[in-house]
């Protein structure tokens, strides 16, 4: 398979280059019409039209049929005739994929497209899957606390850098009537993000990333003092009152001032989230936060970061191949990342994950955001999305009951930790740990 893809990644550009240079007796060899059937993440971009539009115009014998996500990526998979290409990330989902051999391995594309020159290290890393590549990057997004900048102008608060920082802010603004932060409890896969941010800055990237594979155990007391820190931030009154009642929207609209009241009077400071989350409100309401890194808490520790990649996948069984193989090919080049990641608005959602791109027109958001990322040592996708369902579905289920029971005579970390375990070793026994 590796030679037959190393000799015709670029079919069409070699007959171009052949009939370009042969005779004029020669026969014209005119290309069979081919009809890609393309599942993206992001259906709505209009980047991504652009991007493709501009492929078929360069390839008039192609026609793309794009369309969002109706059913789960899986299901797809498994059809008898799947898709030519799918939009993905970094999940458990492409794990298993790769596993049950439904996918196409692309480490070819990868060595024949540059990317192992133009794209970071660290995104090889984060794309890979039992030594091999099955997945194309194109953009990511970081994770970060967003702040309300007038409220912090009030309080004459700076973004902190290390965690004590970051906790006599949270002092200031409970002694000055302000609740530091907000959280969602009806989400309870972005509160997680927690759990990712105080494992990885307490006991480092290393064991966070054993931790995902499932090499680490749940009732270790490196976790414990997780949960316990966490716990120790509730019990401070840190965080908004009643956060399992409290929606996604509702949380990011509690750091919001300019509305005049009408989004609710539970109001906080600061919230853990990613752009993703930010891009669902109004412009007018994003102006007014900004975010900064999740402090350090151990400067002894490799520092780890997460981010939420998206890119394309093509499944094995996809009718043609060779032809979405070029169409990622084509995804992956800095013009075209340019063009598919252009933002809209101040607040960036999506940064090109080529390097070769030139980041003059970046917004100073995106350029925190870049600043961030390629501070750290290793970055991950959140952990949630890394684990497998048995997991996942604990996951879900003990971030509830922290939230519920968190202060009250009922909290159990222990019973927490035991239930995480249970979960783990199940997972492991399926064999359903990703390498």
């Amino acid at each position: 398979m590796r030679r037959l893809l190393a000799i015709f990644i670029f079919p069409f550009a070699l007959s171009l280059l052949l009939i370009a240079c042969g005779r004029e007796d020669e026969p014209t060899v005119v290309a069979e019409p081919v009809t890609l059937n393309m599942i993206t993440l992001i259906d709505q971009s209009n980047g991504e039209k652009v991007a493709i539009d501009q492929y078929v115009a360069a390839n008039p014998h192609i026609t793309i049929e794009r369309s969002g996500y109706s059913q789960n990526p899986p299901d797809y998979l498994l059809n008898a005739t799947p898709p030519d290409i799918m939009g993905m990330g970094p999940s458990n989902i492409l794990a298993s994929a790769s596993s049950q051999n439904l996918l196409m391995d692309l480490t070819d594309l990868w060595t024949q497209s540059g990317l192992l020159e133009s794209y970071p290290e660290r995104f090889r890393a984060l794309s890979e899957v039992n030594g091999k590549q099955y997945f194309v990057p194109t953009g990511y997004t970081w994770a970060g606390i967003y702040y309300n900048v007038e409220l912090f102008d009030q309080f004459g608060l700076q973004p902190p850098q290390t965690w004590d920082e970051l906790m006599s802010i949270a002092d200031q603004l409970l002694a000055g009537g302000e609740t530091p932060f907000s959280i969602t409890g009806q989400d309870p896969v972005t509160a997680s993000l927690w759990l990712d941010y105080l494992n990885l800055r307490l006991n480092g990237a290393e064991f966070h990333r054993s931790l995902v594979r499932g090499e680490e155990r749940y009732d270790d007391s490196r976790v414990r003092q997780v949960f316990e820190l966490w716990q120790t931030l509730f019990e401070n009154e840190y965080f908004i009152d009643n956060a399992t009642s409290i929606s996604s929207i509702a949380s990011l609209n509690a750091l919001i001032r300019g509305d005049n009241g009408t989004l609710g009077r539970n109001k906080a400071a600061m919230i853990l989230s990613t752009p993703i989350a930010i891009a669902e409100l109004p412009a007018l309401f994003q102006a007014e936060l900004k975010f900064f890194r999740f402090p350090i808490i151990d400067q002894t520790l490799n520092q780890g970061e997460v981010v939420t990649s998206i890119g394309y996948i093509i499944p094995l069984d996809a009718p043609n191949r060779l032809e979405a193989m070029e169409l990622v090919a084509h995804m992956s080049s800095a013009d075209v990342q340019e063009i598919l990641f252009q933002p809209e608005s101040n607040q960036p959602i999506f940064i090109p994950v080529n390097d070769d791109i030139i980041q003059d027109d970046f917004s100073d958001e995106a350029l925190r955001g870049i600043s961030i990322v390629e501070s750290a040592d290793f970055v991950t996708s959140q952990y949630f999305w890394s684990s497998p369902s048995t997991v996942q579905g604990n996951i879900v289920s003990t971030i509830r009951t922290f939230l519920e029971t968190v202060g009250r005579d009922s909290f159990d970390i222990d019973s927490l930790l035991a239930g995480l375990e249970e979960a783990r070793l199940e997972a492991v026994n399926e064999g359903a740990f990703s390498k």
